[in-house]
């Protein structure tokens, strides 16, 4: 249950869904990764808003937000 994460989509339903990557929200995963290798967590979230990486909602990215995104390796299909 709940929202698939940020990047991807859930697609079927039931034992038949899995999930697709949104490609544009892809780009984002790609940029907030390398942000948070390059900066501290509160640097890249700054960093982040400066080029206009948001959230689904269209709000700015929270530090804790990003570093779950940098932790997170999804597995698809």
């Amino acid at each position: 249950g709940g929202p698939p994460p940020f990047g991807f989509e859930v697609i079927g339903t039931g034992r038949e869904s899995r999930l697709q990557p949104i490609p544009a929200e892809q780009e984002s995963l790609t940029a907030i990764k390398k942000l948070m290798l390059e900066h501290t967590p509160a640097s890249a979230a700054r960093e982040a808003e400066r080029l206009g990486i948001r959230s689904r909602s269209g709000k700015p990215f929270q530090i804790v937000q990003l570093q779950r995104i940098a932790e997170r390796e999804i597995h698809v299909g």
